[in-house]
């Protein structure tokens, strides 16, 4: 909501790991629709302030040990909105 994750994508078998419900996202999202707000991305940087934008996704990985789930990113860093 407005920018802020309120709620997990949980499978059941993550649910159970963090003692939560399930929202019955095995496989992934499908059919997810993000509105926007009619801003530029300009304006978004400057309302963001400081933070992390993410511009690819790259492989991913799960250790068969920990449970650990990591995936690589490309992005850059903003502070002050620029």
């Amino acid at each position: 909501k407005d920018g802020i994750l309120t709620q997990w994508l949980l499978t059941s078998y993550s649910a159970r790991k963090l003692g939560l419900k399930s929202t019955g996202h095995a496989g992934g999202i499908h059919n997810w629709r993000i509105a926007g707000q009619g801003l530029s991305f300009e304006q978004m940087l400057k309302e963001m302030g400081t933070g992390l934008v993410v511009t690819e996704l790259m492989g991913q990985g799960v250790s068969a040990i920990t449970g650990d789930y990591s995936r690589g990113a490309a992005g850059f860093w903003v502070e002050n909105g620029e």
